[in-house]
């Protein structure tokens, strides 16, 4: 019988099933042909020795009749995971050449190569079954399962395998052990190596908004009256300058008629473009509306800066410029007004000259301090090679020209405005820009498509439906900042600045406590305004309120004074 082992890469193996060619007989020989399709010719009979020194010798279909079986024929012999473990049987005797001579003249003189045929496939082999000592290791690790497959092989020896051709001989009466792969269990990573790998939620978070410091509101009402223990009604507020009026009559009424609130609204804000233009004087496709003037400060920085660029901010001012440039990743240079609160235009052209930055922001009226810009320095700036973004939210209260025409002929210029202070829409979020056409292009891209609401537009277009009562409102509320502005003069404690907005910037003096005062008044049911930055420590802004809502603040700050 002829056994072709599957692990064999080229030389077939056969062995004789009679007992004259069993391993150790007189006739022991080990025949070796070519593998058919290999890249060598089959050996010819008595061509080629094999490497332990025995000749290949050529048996005759007739005598052997071999018969090619594909696949282990015996499973304990092809048990390749013990095997190896095994020890190896000496090899057979040197043969006798009398012996070999006598064979030879018996055997065909012109022999056949032996024909092979595919032995008909039976069932697979049966899975050999382990001892017991090879079951009970429990992955005891390699060396406890070498020492059980060698205990195994000792009481189970099986027949020695005939050596491959040109294979190295092992010596005699010794043992080869091959080391095994571990089976040690592998170790399930503790909870805080797992949880130290597992990445985090701020791991996602973009680097340089982890350090990123929020920016602090106002209160709102149902906060404050929470804290303080009184009714919303009952709370004078004067530190977010809104506008205590309200808007008009014609709002509500516009709110309480509206007949598709469950359907998105207009993406480009037709209606109320159409209202700004006609208000303003300038045409619809240089406006663009927002949900606040401060939507359109971040959708602006969004479309202009890369991380990396900076812009100029002029301190003490709204500090959301200087907030949205840090979410954008932007830098910013800060040139500090004058003691005046007045502009350091050379100090800007300087800036702009030394540092190349994108953008500068202004804001005339100036929050806190309600100073103005004067057109020449407007201009001067203007003529630079950078942005400027030109903040008009309190441009009602004074006594300017609002500059949005003149984004038709600087394409460096665009300025921003709401209906916050104007109209008394704070809560509803509406404002509006006018941009040069070669950037509101690209700002039309970048916007969200339902940034302003339908209530809000709705609101807004009601609004300037009344003219009248918004210019009656900022007559009102101009005439209640002049008389504040002579009371708070009056305050041994506090040293006010003119303002042209609808708030006041008053200095605390003689040793008083900004902070203090602020929270003194808070529990007489009074909010105002104080800081602590650099610029603005030992400040307090006051916003305008109704005649009433002075006499109390009035009377609030001359009980500090006793």
């Amino acid at each position: 019988m002829v056994e072709v082992e599957r692990d064999a890469p080229v030389r077939l193996r056969w062995r004789c099933a009679s007992a004259a060619h069993a391993p150790g007989g007189p006739m022991a020989k080990q025949n070796t042909m070519k593998r058919p399709g290999t890249r060598a010719s089959a050996l010819r009979h008595g061509e080629t020795p094999d490497a332990s020194g025995h000749e290949s010798q050529s048996v005759s279909a007739a005598q052997t009749k071999p018969t090619i079986l594909l696949g282990h024929t015996w499973p304990a012999l092809c048990d390749t995971r013990y095997q190896h473990c095994r020890p190896q049987a000496p090899p057979p005797p040197a043969p006798d050449p009398r012996t070999q001579r006598r064979a030879a003249a018996t055997l065909d003189p012109a022999p056949r190569r032996p024909t092979l045929r595919r032995a008909t496939p039976g069932p697979p082999p049966r899975p050999q079954r382990l001892p017991r000592c090879v079951r009970s290791c429990r992955l005891g690790g390699a060396a406890s399962l070498m020492d059980c497959s060698i205990r195994f092989r000792i009481r189970n020896p099986s027949p020695t395998a005939s050596h491959f051709a040109g294979e190295r001989r092992r010596p005699a009466g010794r043992v080869f052990l091959r080391t095994m792969a571990s089976a040690a269990p592998v170790e399930e990573p503790t909870a805080a190596a797992e949880a130290k790998r597992r990445p985090t939620g701020d791991s996602f978070i973009r680097r340089h908004l982890r350090t990123l410091a929020p920016y602090q509101p106002i209160l709102p009402f149902e906060v404050l009256s929470a804290r303080l223990g009184r009714r919303p009604e009952d709370i004078i507020k004067l530190d977010a300058n809104e506008n205590p009026y309200g808007p008009p009559p014609e709002v509500s009424t516009a709110l309480g008629s509206l007949k598709f609130p469950y359907v998105y609204p207009d993406p480009e804000s037709r209606h109320l473009r159409a209202a700004l233009a006609e208000d303003s004087g300038l045409e619809s496709e240089y406006i663009l509306a927002g949900c606040g003037a401060d939507e359109l400060i971040d959708l602006i920085m969004r479309c202009v800066l890369e991380p990396g660029d900076k812009i100029v901010d002029c301190p003490p001012t709204f500090t959301m410029y200087e907030f949205d440039a840090s979410v954008n990743a932007a830098l910013v240079i800060k040139v500090p007004r004058l003691p005046d609160f007045s502009l350091d235009v050379d100090r800007i052209v300087e800036v702009v000259e030394q540092e190349n930055p994108k953008c500068v922001f202004l804001t005339s009226p100036n929050n806190p301090d309600g100073s103005v810009i004067n057109d020449d320095d407007l201009l001067k700036i203007l003529d630079l090679p950078i942005l400027v973004v030109l903040d008009e939210a309190y441009i009602e209260f004074s006594s300017l020209k609002s500059k949005m025409a003149w984004v038709k002929k600087h394409d460096n210029l665009i300025v921003l405005r709401t209906f916050s202070k104007r109209a008394g829409l704070a809560g509803l979020r509406v404002g509006y820009g006018a941009f040069p056409l070669s950037i509101i292009e690209y700002l039309w891209r970048a916007k969200q498509p339902y940034n302003v609401s339908v209530a809000a537009e709705v609101s807004a277009c009601a609004a300037l439906q009344n003219p009248t009562y918004l210019e009656n409102v900022k007559n009102l509320l101009v005439q209640e900042r002049e008389r504040l502005f002579n009371l708070l003069k009056g305050i041994p404690f506090l040293k006010p600045f003119p303002s042209h907005s609808n708030f006041i910037l008053c200095e605390v003096t003689s040793g008083k406590d900004a902070k203090k005062i602020k929270e003194d008044l808070a529990k007489m049911g009074v909010m105002i305004r104080h800081y602590d930055k650099k610029e603005l420590k030992g400040y307090i802004r006051i916003s305008v309120g109704k005649p009433e809502h002075t006499d109390a603040l009035m009377k609030g700050l001359n009980g500090l004074q006793l």
